[in-house]
């Protein structure tokens, strides 16, 4: 047989135990599903996109008619959403999350860094190929201030606020990748309620910066 190459860019590939193919760049388990990994999209790439769309957000929430809005509420937890897209390459959300006692665990269909502006959640995360659900992996317990970025496409998480949470996610362009859809049409938020996010977000990104 002859040397097996690497169905992504064509470089020498190696034959792993249990019929798993690598080359130096890329992976998969098997020769049927070989597909570039998300180690592509280098790590911090999309925190420094949610660090610098940030230093915008003071002027952008002074022009509430760029923000559209979404009311997501198909599963737990409950989501009240601002968006925009911010450019060609990223989209930014504001979200404020309600607690609940149990958390959609799922895959997202695109890279994402996320900011706690406020408040607590638990978050468990896990790691698997498809739309089974993998094993959770690990538990964390994320507070005010913290920051991370989800830059595989198998990455999986739920998130599960402990206490009214308010959040900024940046994404970046969507993968290929199954993510769990609506079971039923989503609205957008009442006026109230979009204003009511728009003055606190205001508050958060006052010019002085977040708190």
């Amino acid at each position: 047989m002859g040397a097996l190459k690497c169905y992504v860019c064509g470089a020498n590939a190696t034959l792993h135990r249990s019929s798993q193919f690598s080359c130096p760049s890329h992976w998969t388990g098997s020769r049927v599903d070989w597909q570039p990994i998300a180690a592509a999209i280098p790590k911090g790439t999309l925190l420094t996109a949610l660090h610098e769309i940030e230093s915008k957000l003071p002027a952008l929430l002074t022009t509430p008619a760029v923000w559209s809005t979404l009311d997501v509420n198909y599963e737990p937890p409950h989501v009240e959403r601002l968006w925009l897209q911010y450019d060609e390459e990223y989209r930014v959300y504001l979200h404020r999350i309600h607690p609940c006692t149990e958390a959609l665990y799922h895959p997202h269909p695109w890279p994402s860094a996320i900011h706690i502006i406020s408040g607590v959640y638990e978050m468990g995360v896990g790691y698997g190929v498809g739309n089974s659900e993998p094993p959770t992996a690990t538990t964390l317990v994320l507070r005010e201030g913290a920051e991370y970025e989800m830059i595989d496409r198998d990455g999986w998480h739920n998130v599960r606020p402990l206490s009214t949470v308010y959040s900024v996610m940046v994404t970046g362009k969507p993968w290929n990748r199954w993510s769990p859809s609506p079971t039923m049409k989503l609205g957008p938020l009442t006026p109230q309620v979009r204003n009511d996010l728009l003055a606190e977000f205001r508050f958060f990104f006052r010019p002085q910066g977040p708190p």
